[in-house]
């Protein structure tokens, strides 16, 4: 299988959304990978968070960085020192997205774990409470409480992720939160690209986001994500 590591400048939180999802709109049978490279800090809250839930859950600090819905779900990120990265695949009929999402974690823990880095699949089961948008008025945060399948280390959350499918593609959007992820960002992008070639059998090709796709990335992002309608929507 041949596959596409893509290399976008640095974005705003809203053009990382923005290209995540055209990446996944245009799927072309090709699996593709991007690493974020962030423009300033974010916060993304899942697709059916109440906006008036996150703002109460966020931080003054946190209040103040620019924050996006994302098009898959989950909880609030705080985007400031992870390496964040998406995954667009085909969505393999045989799969649920549970199974998906295990497969990408598994595939990284394994990597991880040959860098010396401790990590495993959380398995205790979590009340169903966990796994709602919101509790009691707040905003469920994505990396407080680990569930199923999270990868886990050192007694915190190390990898979360959210899944959305596109007809028969599916966007995984990852948030890698290891000690000094960004500071190792390199080698933890190395890991995560041998870990997924390995488990896909995926020959990468690497290549620029060309000027078209991030003219693209630029319109979505002030038609949808930078509005209120998008933003405040639930």
């Amino acid at each position: 299988m041949e596959g596409r590591i893509i290399n976008t400048p640095p974005l705003d939180v809203y053009r990382h959304m923005a290209a995540d999802e055209l990446a996944a709109e245009s799927f072309d049978g090709n699996m593709s990978l991007r690493f974020f490279r962030w423009k300033g800090r974010g916060v993304t809250f899942g697709y059916a968070q109440p906006f008036t839930d996150v703002d109460k859950a966020l931080s003054p600090e946190h209040k103040a960085y620019p924050r996006a819905r994302r098009p898959t779900g989950g909880g609030i990120v705080i985007h400031d020192s992870d390496l964040t990265f998406a995954l667009v695949l085909k969505a393999e009929r045989s799969l649920k997205p549970l199974e998906i999402y295990a497969r990408i974690h598994a595939a990284v823990n394994a990597g991880l774990r040959e860098r010396g880095i401790g990590a495993e699949l959380y398995s205790e089961k979590a009340p169903p409470s966990v796994y709602n948008p919101s509790r009691d008025g707040l905003a469920s945060a994505c990396f407080q409480n680990p569930v199923a399948l999270d990868l886990v280390g050192g007694g915190k959350k190390l990898l979360g992720g959210a899944l959305r499918r596109f007809g028969e593609t599916v966007l995984y959007q990852g948030s890698l939160q290891v000690q000094n992820a960004r500071a190792r960002q390199a080698e933890l992008e190395l890991v995560i690209i041998r870990s997924l070639a390995v488990e896909w059998n995926v020959k990468w090709k690497v290549s620029d986001i060309s000027e078209e796709t991030l003219s693209s990335v630029n319109a979505l992002a002030e038609s949808k994500y930078l509005t209120p309608d998008w933003n405040t929507r639930f």
